[in-house]
């Protein structure tokens, strides 16, 4: 199909400049262990692609934590905000930390959440704040570090690889859900616009070539049957031998 000879071009591209295109995978919004939650781990374990969980920490529990007791050792869990709750005002955009909100509340909330998914997962956290809705006030960001918060993830390529003094950011960049339309995965033909167009802009330098480029996924959204249709793709990226899927702890620069 022409639309895998336009990621194969891309990725022929790397291997001819004898670099390597690294990438990771980001799932939101885990909180419970649910009937969604075992089609996604086992379509990206036998892919041999670490996953980097985005966990809400105040709606997970020990049942959660036992449940992933069992996958690979380069996983990793992200804090997912507090308790996702939108606090934006009436016609704004989603927000959790938001612009509206007390700074000193916002800090204490992302403290107790950094406390609770450590208390659940111990060494495993990564002091890396995800943001619901990919959305924080900028003002708060700088203080992120005085927290002990030393990563953000968001959506899009990153403006520097530090958001603030002492607080690196990697992105995701490539979103599987049409959330405008029928949230339903995208198809193969647009995730591969999207890997190409952020693979093809790193390459060129247009934006920052160290970022790897981030998978996002939404298990909790995704119908089984999807796994499969995406299937294609994630065997081109992990058969190609310019690409490289990082774990989060690597992502991230620790453990």
């Amino acid at each position: 199909m022409i639309v895998f000879d336009i990621l194969a071009r891309e990725l022929d591209s790397w291997a001819e400049a004898d670099q390597i295109a690294t990438l990771w995978w980001r799932d939101d919004d885990l909180a419970c262990v649910t009937p969604h939650l075992s089609p996604m781990t086992d379509f990206l374990g036998e892919a041999g692609v670490p996953i980097a969980f985005a966990v809400v920490p105040m709606n997970a529990d020990q049942t959660l934590a036992t449940e992933l007791q069992g996958l690979p050792d380069d996983s990793r869990f992200l804090i997912h905000g507090h308790t996702h709750t939108n606090h934006a005002a009436a016609g704004e955009k989603k927000c959790e930390f938001c612009s509206s909100r007390a700074q000193e509340r916002c800090l204490d909330e992302i403290v107790a959440s950094s406390n609770r998914l450590k208390s659940l997962f111990g060494p495993d956290v990564i002091n890396c704040l995800v943001p619901p809705w990919n959305r924080i006030n900028e003002i708060l960001v700088i203080s992120l570090p005085d927290v002990g918060i030393r990563a953000l993830s968001r959506f899009g390529p990153r403006h520097s690889a530090n958001s603030a003094p002492g607080l690196l950011e990697v992105n995701t960049h490539v979103d599987l859900m049409d959330w405008r339309g029928n949230r339903r995965f995208i198809g193969c033909g647009s995730m591969v616009d999207a890997l190409v167009a952020h693979l093809s802009a790193r390459r060129t330098g247009k934006v920052d070539k160290s970022e790897p480029t981030g998978i996002l996924s939404h298990h909790l959204v995704t119908q089984a049957a999807e796994w499969s249709e995406m299937a294609p793709v994630l065997r081109q990226l992990t058969d190609h031998p310019a690409t490289r899927f990082l774990g989060a702890a690597m992502v991230f620069e620790e453990g």
